[in-house]
């Protein structure tokens, strides 16, 4: 757990996520980035996650009495109000490399510094695993987001292609 300051005297502290009330309690944050999970699999689906590859971590920051009422999960936990994931993986291309995976602040708690913060945090993370490079992918609409990457010192590298295979196509 780090503790720190982001815009204000508010004191905030980054947890990962390891119990499943700890999972559930990043759902508002998660879904708001991935619309098609269902919450009623979400804990089941990080965990699944997280077998398939150890390194996965998921990184989160409480809300605070302004949104745990609204957000609150079932399960006694003050929800997230912004999150990040991220693993680890070797490449051929970039050498042992942090890929940020999932990043998402509430839009009630935008503009307080937790993006910042949890950029911050990853980039310490990763200079610790011995990672040379961190890797994102955005979708094209996430224009405040793309701002945070580059004064965070991201580079506009490349574009992402994907084609979906449904089980037709097998």
């Amino acid at each position: 757990m780090m503790t720190e300051k982001p815009s204000s005297s508010e004191t905030v502290d980054i947890k990962e996520a390891t119990t499943p009330a700890e999972v559930l309690a990043c759902w508002g944050p998660m879904f708001e980035l991935n619309s098609h999970l269902v919450k009623e699999e979400f804990v089941d689906r990080v965990r699944q996650v997280k077998r398939d590859d150890p390194s996965y971590t998921l990184l989160y920051i409480e809300g605070d009495k302004h949104t745990a009422q609204a957000r609150a999960p079932d399960n006694g936990c003050t929800p997230a109000v912004a999150i990040i994931a991220y693993r680890i993986q070797n490449f051929l291309w970039s050498g042992k490399t942090m890929i940020l995976e999932s990043m998402c602040t509430l839009p009630e708690c935008r503009g307080r510094g937790y993006a910042s913060l949890l950029v911050d945090t990853l980039k310490e993370r990763a200079k610790l695993a011995g990672c040379e490079a961190i890797c994102l992918d955005s979708v094209y609409r996430r224009h405040e987001a793309h701002r945070l990457y580059l004064n965070k010192g991201f580079i506009l590298e490349s574009h992402h292609f994907d084609l979906e295979l449904k089980p037709a196509q097998f």
